[in-house]
Formats: structure tokens, C-alpha cells, sequence
């Protein structure tokens, strides 16, 4: 027959001869997809193995006691076995698996087991260094307010009116803990009542949020806070830059090299130049001076935000200084050494003219498109 083999003869294609092929084939893909089964969690394993290692190396270097690694390890594998390297280096990692932790000790309404766990966590978050967030970069939780970071707060159900000025006395990764000196002009507060709090953070934002108090400490005063992950940030040092216009002169007051600012009021003006502010923010101001100015120094100077208040005195150090047309320089400064409530006053009246600048865009962009649509 045409096509024969004299050495092999082709099976007969029938209905066993196709089922004992297709159970060939099965088995080899059967086969393949174990073996890559099997290579992915030999992969797994050995990531594994490998970041159990750097962690290891990683509480030695930061010479965490017996009990703090014996915690730690235990809330890895809890909570974050798949990762344990991601967990001990990066913030956002360690957050979720105390967070993770703490809700399930809350669950239980073991308030003591609540704050013993709270500050051993927190004690190991310091010697992970992942307790630090630098100026500049946003927060996502309470746990990343410092002590002695100012606060205003008020009752929920008084946010519209009086705020009092507090500070963060201490915190722990279950609870923060707030106190104020004016103890005699304070709100009587309750524990499970909601408080409103707002703060600015150097170099980046206004934040508000709530939380809810637990308890009242006696020795010494303080409120003692649920933790909260609500924080609003409702301003941004590059988006609430509003114009502004004052004629004002600038102080020229000596800096050093490293930019250190300490002892600022008490160094002498050396001489002045004359500007214009052209635009200010909560955390600078833009100006166009008449003549250069150095780098290495820093600018003194009145802010008049409104003409019934009093003016503000406020120092800059030096951001950037750009030659422009007729002989002129546009200048930016940073401020420094600023008191809290100046600070506060002057992101309160860029925020309210941030909203007016808003709302009457919005009514010029609908009258535009009623304009449109007028036949």
C-alpha cells in the first residue's frame, strides 16, 4: 500500500488509538503544568527564605530586644508572611499589618491588650526608623504626627466656631494623646465624642480630621484619641498660590552657608532694597525687587494681609532669584522661623481667597455657557 513502512506500520486511526493519545497528551501537560507548579513555589520559597534573612540582618543591625523580634516576627507571619522585607523597610507596608493587628485586638474589646500591644509596636516602628516622615511629603494617618506638633481642635459640633490650640503630647501606634496649657478655657470633653482637628505641616499642607476621644488622663492632662485614617488634605503649598500685591521693602538680614536659621530675630538688617509681592502662599511668597540680591541671605519684612490688622513680621530664606526685564529680579522665599498662629492666619486668608477665586471662575464659566446657549 502506498505510504507503507516496511520497518513500521502507522496505527489504525480508530476510537482507542484516539483516546490512548489523548491520555498522552493529558499527562504531559499534566506533567508541564506541575513542573512549573512546582518551580513557582520553589521560586516562592526561596524569595522567601531570602527575605526572612535581610529581616533578620536588618533586627540585628537595629538591635531590637528578644521580645520586640519575638512581636515583630510574630506579626509578619500574621499579617504579612507573603512580604516580611516590604513590611520592615517600607511605611506603608508596616502601617497595614498594624493596622491589621490592632483591629483585631479591638474586636476583642481588650482595651489592655489594646495599649500594651499600641506602645510595644510603636517602640519597634522607631527602630525600624519608619517613624519619620520628612517635611514636604503628605501623611495618610495620626500615626505620623510627631510630639509637640501643634493642633487646633474643637468639637465636632462646635468646628464652626471657637478652635482651641493644643499639641500632641505622645502617641503610640493605638492611640495619640493630646494636652493644652490653657486647661481653664478648655471644652469639657467626653470619651466616645467626635473632635475636629486641624493642622499645618511644614512644607506641605493643611490637614483636618476627627477622631474620637477614648479617655480623659488626669496625671498629667491629656485626651487620649482613636487613631485616624480620615485626613483631609485641604491644601497644597503649589495649588493655594494666590496673587497679591503689596509694595514693601526687604530687610536684608545675613545667613550662613548651611542655611541654619536659629537666632534670626536678633541678627541685624543690613540693608534694604525695595519690591513688590506678587504672590503668596502658606509657605512663601513671590516678589519683583529692584536690584539682586544674595543668595546666602535671609529677608525681613511686614505682610499686611488686611488694613484693620496688624501687619505681619515675617522671615524668608531665599529660594530662587531670575534676572527679568528692566533691570529688575523676580525672587521667591521660603518663610522660616514663623509662629504657628502667623502661619495659621496667613494659610486661613490664602484659603479663603483660594475659594472666592474659585467661585467666581465657576460663575464666569457659567455664564459663558448660558451665553452659548442663548439663541
Amino acid at each position: 500500500m502506498q505510504g507503507d513502512n516496511p520497518f513500521y506500520t502507522w496505527p489504525v486511526a480508530n476510537q482507542t488509538t484516539m483516546i490512548y493519545a489523548m491520555i498522552v497528551i493529558l499527562t504531559f501537560l499534566g506533567g508541564a503544568f506541575a513542573l512549573e507548579i512546582f518551580r513557582r513555589w520553589r521560586d516562592s520559597r526561596l524569595r522567601l527564605d531570602a527575605e526572612w534573612r535581610a529581616v533578620r540582618q536588618i533586627v540585628a543591625e537595629k538591635e531590637l530586644s528578644p521580645e520586640e523580634w519575638g512581636l515583630l516576627e510574630r506579626l509578619l507571619r500574621q499579617y504579612g508572611a507573603s512580604e516580611p522585607y516590604p513590611c520592615v523597610t517600607l511605611r506603608s507596608h508596616f502601617d497595614a499589618c498594624v493596622d491589621r493587628c490592632l483591629q483585631a485586638i479591638l474586636s476583642s474589646n481588650d482595651a489592655k491588650n489594646l495599649e500594651r500591644h499600641g506602645a510595644r509596636l510603636r517602640d519597634i516602628r522607631v527602630r525600624l526608623g519608619l517613624d519619620y516622615v520628612p517635611f514636604g511629603q503628605r501623611i495618610h494617618s495620626t500615626r505620623d504626627l510627631y510630639a509637640d506638633q501643634l493642633l487646633w481642635a474643637a468639637p465636632a459640633d462646635q468646628a464652626h466656631g471657637e478652635w482651641f490650640r493644643a499639641h500632641v503630647a505622645h502617641l503610640d501606634e493605638a492611640h495619640f494623646f493630646v494636652s493644652s496649657q490653657a486647661q481653664e478655657a478648655l471644652p469639657v470633653l467626653k470619651p466616645n465624642q467626635v473632635v475636629r482637628f486641624r493642622l499645618w505641616r511644614e512644607e506641605d499642607a493643611r490637614y483636618v480630621f476627627s477622631a474620637v476621644l477614648v479617655r480623659v488622663e488626669k496625671a498629667p492632662f491629656s485626651w487620649m484619641f482613636r487613631h485616624s485614617t480620615d485626613l483631609k488634605r485641604m491644601q497644597s503649598r503649589g495649588y493655594f498660590r494666590i496673587p497679591f500685591d503689596q509694595s514693601t521693602s526687604f530687610g536684608i538680614v545675613t545667613g550662613s552657608v548651611d542655611g541654619d536659621a536659629s537666632g534670626i530675630m536678633n541678627r541685624p538688617v543690613m540693608t534694604q532694597v525695595r519690591g513688590r509681592v506678587t504672590s503668596l502662599s502658606g509657605g512663601g511668597f513671590a516678589a519683583v525687587v529692584n536690584s539682586a540680591v544674595p543668595k546666602q541671605v535671609f529677608l525681613r519684612w511686614e505682610l499686611e494681609l488686611a488694613s484693620d490688622q496688624p501687619a505681619i513680621p515675617v522671615f524668608a530664606q531665599l529660594v530662587s532669584s531670575q534676572a527679568i526685564s528692566g533691570g529688575r529680579y523676580l525672587i521667591r522665599g521660603s518663610f522660616v522661623a514663623i509662629d504657628d498662629e502667623d502661619r495659621d492666619q496667613i494659610a486661613q486668608y490664602v484659603m479663603r481667597k483660594q475659594r472666592f477665586m474659585q467661585s467666581m471662575e465657576a460663575r464666569t464659566d457659567q455664564s459663558k455657557e448660558n451665553h452659548r446657549g442663548t439663541p
